[in-house]
């Protein structure tokens, strides 16, 4: 399926939040991922599904100063 992934267009057989931070080597303790505008709670990566057209992004928090 298709989907917007960080602002790039982006092919995927993921079927959920979890399978894509896999996919994409994530480590799911460093990130928030927002579908939609929609932050995800970790607890549900695996119940969220990825829909054809998402517009998913990956954020990490970067310390510094």
């Amino acid at each position: 399926m298709h989907i917007t992934l960080n602002g790039e267009e982006k092919i995927t057989s993921s079927k959920n939040i979890e399978e894509l931070l896999d996919e994409y080597n994530q480590k799911k303790a460093a990130i928030v991922v927002e579908v939609n505008l929609d932050i995800i709670a970790k607890n549900n990566y695996q119940s969220t599904p990825i829909k054809n057209g998402d517009k998913i992004e990956f954020i990490r928090f970067m310390g510094g100063g």
